[in-house]
């Protein structure tokens, strides 16, 4: 049985989700992929998705560790 249950991403408002992600991204835990997934997909589901969100999609990231 493939069950899914709900994380905090999904029942938290989108600029809690956003900043949980852009905190994930500033400390290099999570990958650049998995924010600008999430982010399309809620882009996807809403009608008009908040600004936080869009930027999440949009975003140019340059950090140390990439050649900028």
């Amino acid at each position: 049985m493939d069950a899914t249950y709900p994380t905090c991403l999904d029942t938290a408002d989108d600029a809690t989700a956003c900043a949980f992600l852009w905190t994930g991204l500033a400390l290099g835990i999570l990958h650049v992929d998995a924010s600008k997934e999430w982010a399309y997909a809620r882009i996807d589901a809403r009608d008009a998705p908040a600004i936080e969100i869009i930027e999440m999609a949009t975003a140019c990231w340059r950090t140390s560790r990439q050649p900028i």
